[in-house]
């Protein structure tokens, strides 16, 4: 998972799409591209509450045995 933020002030939002679609396809390539997600948030950088959520929902979907 890889979160990103619209108007965060180190990264441009058409480089964080870029890095988002490069990423993507590397997972697709791979065959796994269903482990991947990119979200996107809206504000500055940060992480947030609402970020911090569905960062731990995401590795307890993965790392839970």
């Amino acid at each position: 998972m890889v979160q990103f933020n619209s108007e965060d002030e180190l990264f441009s939002l058409e480089g964080q799409q870029d890095a988002d679609r490069k990423i993507f396809q590397i997972y697709l390539k791979m065959g796994c591209s269903n482990n991947y997600a990119g979200k996107f948030y809206a504000g500055p950088h940060k992480f947030d509450v609402e970020m911090q959520k569905a960062a731990f929902e995401w590795l307890e979907k993965w790392l839970t045995l």
